[in-house]
């Protein structure tokens, strides 16, 4: 999950608006916070930013 975060991570640093206004990057971000017991700051962040 951690290599997941972070290609997420880079692709926003890329292309920000394809995180945060695509509906199925967003859905990502929000299933890996799900999976997750305790998630990373990095995602819950992220999450924040993409509205997820």
């Amino acid at each position: 999950m951690d290599e997941a975060v972070a290609r997420l991570l880079e692709a926003e640093s890329i292309t920000p608006d394809h995180i945060h206004t695509r509906r199925v990057a967003r859905q990502l971000v929000s299933d890996l916070l799900s999976m997750q017991d305790s998630a990373s700051f990095e995602l819950w962040e992220l999450a924040e930013r993409a509205g997820a």
